[in-house]
């Protein structure tokens, strides 16, 4: 199984929680390749990534990339122009369907049949984006003639058909004609080039979930008491990123079974830190009213 991760030495313990999240959940006999294109790692963060013991067998090898190509090309503030290289995969991975995976998310079981999926000449299998009835992403699919609209979070690739239609080429050809109509960077690309060439598959492969919009993501799929095969945290809020998220126990969970699990031991010292701090003030108030 092909599996392609793009980060920058800032995600390292981010990459190894989704690899171990992956290892964990998948059956055993699958053997796994891990392509990491990264903006230079550390030697110590590719030791540690090279070493998640999770009992199951993969190959990993990482590909540094000099993002300073993509300098010319529409910027987000909020994205990173790395993701252009997903642009780039055609060429840069020698095999004929991988699947590409943010750093973001968490796997909760097994992907061997998602990975299997048969393309029927589509250049991707993939999940439509969760916001794409907002007036924003409506607005883009009437500029690109497309019918619906995916998240290039989770993305199985049909990279024989990308390579024989020239795919990459197309891609660079519309951004240079169309910056202005780039809103998400490469996402928006990849919509309008493989112009509803596209194999949708259900939300459980790439269930989005957007900390402000948490009622609804747990009305809709964890009230029933199952857990999706992909959650993604899409937003700004993430498990690792210091908010009181629903999910950080999760993460963390599965952070401890990795070479990073030190960092899990940071984390329950805060929470440790949190809770003295409330029985603290709660001894307070209880003395005060004592008197």
């Amino acid at each position: 199984m092909n599996i392609v991760f793009l980060i920058d030495d800032n995600y390292a313990e981010q990459l190894a929680v989704t690899l171990a999240s992956l290892l964990i959940n998948s059956n055993g006999g699958v053997e796994f390749n891990i392509f990491v294109f990264n903006t230079g790692l550390s030697e110590k963060n590719i030791t540690r990534l090279k070493n998640i013991n999770c009992g199951k067998k993969y190959n990993i090898e990482f590909f540094s990339v000099d993002d300073s190509i993509f300098d010319d090309l529409p910027r987000v503030s909020h994205l990173k122009k790395l993701n252009y290289v997903r642009l780039l995969f055609p060429s840069l991975i020698k095999c004929n369907r991988c699947l590409y995976l943010d750093c973001d998310l968490l796997v909760f079981k097994d992907l061997e049949e998602f990975y299997n999926t048969n393309f029927e000449d589509n250049y991707a299998v993939v999940v439509r984006d969760r916001w794409a009835n907002s007036f924003q992403l409506e607005n883009q699919m009437k500029k690109f003639g497309i019918n619906n609209y995916f998240n290039a979070g989770v993305m199985l690739l049909n990279l024989e058909k990308m390579r024989e239609d020239n795919i990459e080429g197309k891609s660079f050809d519309y951004i240079k004609t169309n910056a202005s109509e780039i809103m998400f960077l490469e996402q928006c690309v990849l919509n309008k080039v493989f112009a509803d060439k596209v194999k949708f598959v259900d939300k459980t492969y790439n269930f989005q979930y957007k900390l402000k919009h948490s009622e609804e993501a747990f009305d809709d799929f964890y009230n029933k008491n199952a857990y999706p095969h992909i959650l993604h945290f899409v937003g700004y809020e993430k498990p690792f990123g210091g908010f009181a998220h629903p999910f950080e126990n999760k993460y963390f969970e599965v952070l401890k079974k990795t070479p990073y699990r030190i960092l899990y031991i940071n984390f329950k010292m805060r929470m440790w830190k949190k809770l003295f701090e409330k029985l603290k003030k709660r001894i307070v108030i209880i003395l005060k009213c004592m008197i």
